[in-house]
């Protein structure tokens, strides 16, 4: 009886430990995942300037919410936006509203890039209909062009092979890397007819 109770503890503490890490989904088609968050760090070079920022964007739908900070912090910037528009806040900009990521950008430093297309770029997916893609053997996307810009995929993350963890982007005067740190997939954008597998790995 005391053997079968000791028996009945350990399979309580592997269940409660299924339901504090629960399986994450292994996913195919980034193109369906319309709600995440994303957390990395940015290198920006235009013309002969440059720095890293911090990142953490969330994504819902349309909606997006952007924030960037330097090293230890330092000057923390916040965009977020919809269809409608897109909104800027820093502590010394103050808040700054434009129609589109681009008008803001341009207004603000002078120089312009297809910001919008990031959200699609992160993901490893072209923003418009007229990109070119280039696809590995193993169906991973190598490389997008589209409107005079380069994004190529040299890394992946390991929990999400279909998320890339390195993204390279290079344009006129420009260069931006991207390392994405932590991936957060929206769960709700999945069903099980969407997943094809499913981690079974449990975290001790």
């Amino acid at each position: 009886m005391r053997h079968n109770f000791f028996l009945l503890l350990i399979l309580a503490s592997l269940l409660s430990g299924c339901a504090l890490h629960p399986p994450a989904p292994v996913i195919t088609d980034t193109a369906r995942m319309t709600r995440w968050l994303a957390e990395g760090k940015m290198g920006l070079r235009v013309a002969d300037r440059g720095g890293n920022l911090y990142f953490t964007w969330h994504q819902d739908g349309d909606l997006y919410t952007l924030s960037l900070s330097g090293p230890l912090g330092a000057g923390h910037t916040e965009l977020s936006g919809s269809p409608d528009g897109v909104t800027l806040r820093n502590g010394d900009l103050g808040e700054i509203t434009a129609s589109s990521p681009e008008i803001l950008l341009e207004a603000v430093t002078g120089y312009s890039a297809p910001i919008s297309y990031l959200s699609h770029w992160l993901k490893a997916q072209p923003a418009t209909a007229t990109a070119q893609v280039e696809r590995g053997s193993d169906g991973k996307t190598l490389q997008i062009a589209e409107d005079g810009w380069i994004a190529t995929f040299p890394a992946w993350d390991e929990t999400y092979p279909a998320l890339p963890r390195k993204i390279m982007i290079t344009g006129p005067d420009t260069r931006l890397t991207v390392v994405v740190s932590k991936w957060q997939p929206g769960d709700a954008d999945y069903t099980p007819d969407a997943l094809t597998d499913i981690r079974t790995e449990i975290a001790p």
